[in-house]
């Protein structure tokens, strides 16, 4: 998971079917005084523990919305990717 300057919380994890995995994370690197609402952010790993090749080391932004993001899922969709709800 990124270890940026702002606080992360709540991570969950999904396989990968390939003996790594998927994590999806609550992210407050974008919060402001006018946007206190977490973002998600998703990171996949490799077997080892290394971030992914082709994955940027801060992850991706799953749910960047301005509106509160509350419970959160993962599943691996039986194709290599996964399914965030």
């Amino acid at each position: 998971m990124y270890r940026g300057p702002a606080s992360q919380d709540s991570p969950r994890a999904a396989t990968d079917g390939h003996g790594g995995a998927f994590v999806v994370w609550r992210d407050y690197r974008n919060q402001t005084p006018e946007f206190s609402n977490p973002d998600l952010f998703i990171q996949r790993v490799t077997p080892l523990g290394t971030i992914a090749p082709g994955w940027p080391i801060e992850g991706i932004g799953v749910c960047t919305d301005s509106h509160i993001q509350g419970e959160y899922f993962l599943t691996h969709d039986g194709m290599g990717g996964v399914i965030v709800t």
